[in-house]
């Protein structure tokens, strides 16, 4: 199996069908990808653009380098928009695919 580097996503809350649709989404197009809860609305803010963000924590922290290394090799892999069709990827799964058939 081939080696490719994680990248953690955070989320705010913990709904699982959220889960399984990135996961299934990373699956589909070859990212290692896991997602970490962080709190709720409250752990997190409006930025100066109007979008979310969650406060910075700790593990948050720790992760950053290994999400860097793991954004330059999906950049090279995938293209410089790999996120944004890793969330397209999650909206197809999610706009075709009842929750109850998601493996949980």
């Amino acid at each position: 199996m081939e080696y490719k580097p994680l990248y953690v996503e955070y989320i705010i809350g913990e709904p699982n069908a959220t889960v399984r649709f990135i996961e299934l989404a990373g699956k589909e197009l070859g990212i290692n990808v896991k997602v970490k809860f962080h709190g709720c609305i409250v752990d997190s803010f409006l930025d100066d653009k109007g979008k979310w963000q969650i406060k910075p924590i700790p593990e948050k922290i720790k992760v950053e380098p290994e999400n860097k290394k793991a954004n330059k090799f999906y950049i090279k892999e995938i293209g410089l928009d790999w996120k944004s069709k890793l969330q397209s990827k999650v909206m197809e799964l999610f706009n075709n695919r009842p929750i109850d058939d998601l493996p949980f």
